[in-house]
């Protein structure tokens, strides 16, 4: 029995410090955005990576498969001002209850990708297409972004792919207010604070 509950506090240890370095690791969550695919409503990261010094679109697809999507700075400016004419012609299609499709200017990205599936990682053997359309039905718009896929650098018959997703104008506003530079600024800060609070407690 004792040895028993000795196994117990062990596993009950290790999963503590796992937790630990997952909540303090390099890369974190910016905020999330919800969305639809094809079949779900699903979350997207917006994360930081504190070693790289770089931002990623973080998904998780139906078979289980991780994305990041790295972006820069200046492609997530690009994105600030995609969602910002999005928000334009939402209010446009209301006032006049049209039907469209039109892909919003300068919005194309291209970004590289890396994915993990079960124990395996894949980077992509060249950048991903990343296009934002303005979608609008009997007057009721929303953005969608549709990407493709490309093959992966180490494995011919293994492809990255972006799956299409749709946000409606609720999430298109949280997708603006996630990466604004005041929130951005702020979780960094946020972050840092709480690893140097921990930190300063071992000194």
């Amino acid at each position: 029995m004792q040895t028993r509950f000795k196994g117990i506090i062990l596993g009950l240890f290790f999963v503590l410090i796992a937790s630990m370095f997952n909540v303090y690791s390099d890369e974190y969550v910016i905020g999330k955005i919800s969305c639809f695919d094809a079949n779900h409503i699903i979350k997207m990261n917006f994360k930081y990576d504190d070693e790289e010094k770089v931002f990623y679109i973080n998904r998780t697809d139906e078979y289980g498969k991780i994305y990041w999507f790295t972006v820069t700075n200046d492609q997530i400016n690009t994105i600030r001002q995609s969602l910002g004419k999005c928000k334009e012609w939402i209010k446009i299609a209301k006032e006049n209850q049209v039907d469209v499709s039109k892909e919003l200017p300068n919005s194309k990205l291209s970004v590289p990708g890396a994915m993990k599936w079960s124990d395996d990682f894949y980077v992509s053997l060249y950048n991903l297409s990343l296009e934002f359309y303005f979608v609008s039905v009997n007057g009721t718009g929303a953005l969608a972004i549709k990407g493709n896929k490309v093959r992966s650098s180490s494995n011919q018959f293994i492809d990255l792919k972006w799956n299409d997703v749709m946000l409606m104008e609720s999430d298109v506003d949280i997708f603006i207010d996630v990466i604004s530079q005041e929130n951005i600024d702020t979780e960094i800060k946020k972050h840092d604070e709480k690893k140097n609070d921990s930190d300063d407690l071992f000194n």
